[in-house]
């Protein structure tokens, strides 16, 4: 069986972890989270507060932005 997965839907988080060849745990360790809420913040279950959201791009070496953790759809969102 064949799946296509739309890749626009994985979360920048995950395809950066992927390109960087870092587990989920690894970096887990190195932001100071559990394995769980690095999971919940790729799954876009949690939003990553914005002390956690400065390590995360620390630990990127600002590879990731605030605006991949964002979602502004339209302008009806304002």
């Amino acid at each position: 069986m064949l799946y296509i997965i739309d890749i626009m839907k994985i979360h920048p988080l995950k395809k950066w972890l992927k390109k960087n060849n870092i587990s989920t745990k690894e970096f887990a360790g190195i932001i100071g989270v559990s394995i769980s809420y690095v999971n919940y913040i790729t799954s876009l279950k949690r939003t990553p507060s914005l002390r956690l959201l400065k390590k995360i791009l620390e630990a990127t070496n600002n590879e990731l932005t605030i605006n991949d953790f964002i979602n502004i759809n339209s302008e009806e969102d304002l």
